[in-house]
């Protein structure tokens, strides 16, 4: 039988899935119960599936990270690894508790770039609103009716999104819209920043679960969600393997500056790589806030200034038309 692909989890329901996971195996239910309960009363329905299947892994006796593997759509290669390193070193709480905390930081750092994308999203309806409305008063936009024109806008813009989801999903143009991530004008640097504070959240809490640093930096750079990025880490990911530092390999990698590179290197010396990455993952989660929002403002700004570029054509010609050939027809 035809099985569809597993959906994949949003940030929010991973953090919800590990942080419930983490409190019932914490309370001393077994794999088995823990799961089982997850099914029947989840926190949300795209829960329910995975933790059936789990449910039956644990009650077959198989390890949990090797269901989760099956179900690469839905959970990280991170996210197995670590689970797997929990189940075979018997820290499996303590992995869990990691696993929540990865993505409670991912999710915060979602939300706060997302409300400063709202002022850009408000003055895009309006500036769509504005050349719609001017565009009617345009002698060719008279000529194509404004019915027709409001409905081939309205039609591109209801497709544009789902066109984009359904492209997201079947991995089409992936590498490209990555590439533009990490270069378009304004935003580059902050998505850099963004994806480094992932990646470096990741490291540490894959190397205080017990994962390798050559695998931690390989999965944590997957797991960014951006393989330009992780492209750029897995060409030096081998390095710590054959007795290269962490900082020397990432400093061939090119995404770290030269202070943070200290600090790393400082880091390795001293035994704290797990404090010292989440908190320079937590510097630059700051630092791309700030970035990202400054660039959206400004973006907010120009598209404001197009909306009364706009209004200002159209009082110029309106009134071009009515003192030459009287007031437009409409």
């Amino acid at each position: 039988m035809l099985r569809l692909p597993d959906a994949p989890l949003s940030v929010q329901d991973q953090a919800l899935f590990f942080r419930r996971w983490h409190v019932l195996a914490s309370g001393g239910l077994g794999q088995v119960d823990a799961m089982s309960h997850m099914a029947e009363h989840p926190a949300s329905p795209a829960l329910v599936e995975p933790a059936r299947r789990l449910a039956r892994a644990a009650a077959e006796g198989r390890f949990l990270s090797d269901e989760m593997a099956k179900m690469g759509r839905v959970f990280s290669r991170l996210q197995v690894g670590m689970v797997e390193a929990g189940e075979k070193s018997g820290g499996l709480v303590e992995t869990l508790a990691l696993l929540a905390r990865f993505a409670d930081e991912e999710l915060s750092l979602r939300q706060q770039l997302r409300a400063q994308t709202f002022y850009v999203k408000i003055v895009v309806v309006f500036f769509i609103l504005t050349v719609a409305i001017v565009a009617n008063f345009l002698p060719y936009a008279a000529n194509l009716g404004y019915v027709r024109f409001v409905l081939v806008l309205g039609t591109m813009a209801l497709l544009l999104w789902p066109t984009l989801k359904i492209m997201k999903w079947a991995g089409i143009g992936e590498e490209f819209s990555h590439t533009l991530a990490l270069t378009a004008p304004m935003f580059a640097h902050g998505n850099r920043l963004a994806a480094t504070s992932k990646f470096l959240y990741g490291v540490g809490f894959a190397y205080r679960a017990g994962i390798p640093v050559s695998q931690a930096m390989e999965l944590a750079a997957e797991a960014t969600g951006n393989v330009v990025f992780a492209q750029s880490v897995a060409k030096v990911s081998h390095m710590p393997r054959e007795g290269v530092g962490i900082a020397q390999a990432l400093e061939f990698s090119g995404i770290l500056d030269p202070s943070t590179l200290a600090m790393m290197q400082t880091a390795e010396l001293s035994g704290t790589v797990d404090v010292s990455t989440e908190r320079l993952a937590r510097h630059y989660h700051e630092l791309a806030v700030i970035e990202l929002g400054r660039n959206y403002r400004v973006l907010a700004v120009i598209i404001g200034g197009l909306i009364m570029l706009a209004v200002a054509i159209w009082i110029i010609l309106f009134w071009l038309s009515y003192m030459t050939r009287g007031p437009l027809s409409i």
